[in-house]
Formats: structure tokens, sequence, C-alpha cells
């Protein structure tokens, strides 16, 4: 029975994404790719090694954004052995949506900008292929901006929670 509920979050989760993302585009004016753009990735072709490096770029940026949740309750419990579990998870929770986004969208532009025009199409295509086709420069500004304001919100929280 798990296995039948994890598989329809699984199932559900892309097809909430794709309803939520023209929306989430619109509200924070984040522009999508012109058609010229669409057509012009779409007529080069790419070499094969292309993928790899693309998968790495999005583990990198899973992997950064997820270390908190893990790092954080193994340090909770080093410096403040007085806090609970719960607590001590639900920050690595919350440090987890702020690196997400904060370091996401450093590591974001450092690729980009270490990028050479070409894997930047490529890039360009995965994510019209994907259906997030918005201006990649564009996200990772909004995502940035998103970043600060939801780690300066929520430090606070974190140091009154701990102290």
């Amino acid at each position: 029975m798990i296995f039948l509920s994890h598989a329809s979050i699984g199932a559900l989760v892309p097809a909430l994404v794709k309803k939520i993302l023209p929306h989430t585009g619109k509200i924070f004016g984040v522009a999508e790719f012109d058609e010229e753009t669409k057509m012009r990735v779409a007529d080069l072709q790419y070499p094969a090694y292309y993928s790899v490096l693309y998968a790495l770029w999005i583990t990198i940026l899973i992997s950064v954004g997820l270390a908190p949740l893990f790092v954080f309750p193994l340090l909770g419990f080093v410096h403040f052995p007085d806090k609970g579990l719960f607590l001590l998870v639900l920050l690595g929770i919350v440090n987890t949506i702020g690196a997400l986004t904060l370091l996401g969208g450093l590591i974001d532009a450092t690729c980009w900008r270490l990028s050479s025009a070409h894997f930047r199409d490529y890039v360009r295509l995965r994510q019209i292929r994907s259906g997030t086709g918005y201006v990649i420069e564009q996200q990772i500004t909004v995502l940035m901006k998103i970043g600060i304001i939801y780690n300066v919100v929520f430090l606070p929280v974190t140091v009154f929670l701990l102290l």
C-alpha cells in the first residue's frame, strides 16, 4: 500500500509542476523563450557528452540543496545537545529550502557563466523540452532573489528556535 502512495505521488508531481510553472512565470515576470530561440536550439546538433554534463549540473544542484537536510541535524546534536530531534530536522528542512534557492541560484549562475555558448543552447533545449522554457538568466535572478528573501526571513526564526 505504501508503494502505491509513493508511486501516485511520483506520478502527480510532474503534472502538478507543469500546471504551476506558467503561473509562477507570470508572477515573477520571467519571460518565455521566443520562437526564434526555440527553432534555433532545436536545429542544432549537440555532442552526446552534453547530456552527462547537464546531468552533473542538476546533480550538483540537488546535492548542494539537500546537504543542509542531513548536515544540520547532525551538527545540531553536537552544538545544541539539549534540542530535540524534531526541531533539528525541521530546521534542516527550512535550511534546505533556503539552500535550494540561494545556493542553487549561485551554482546556476556560475555554471551558466562558465559554459560555452553551444552548451548554453543545449541547456535551453533541455528546458524547452521539459516544459520550463523560460529565459535562464531571468530564472537565476528570480531564484537568487527568492533565496535571499527566504534566508533573511528565516534566519531570525532559526536563531530564535536554537537559542
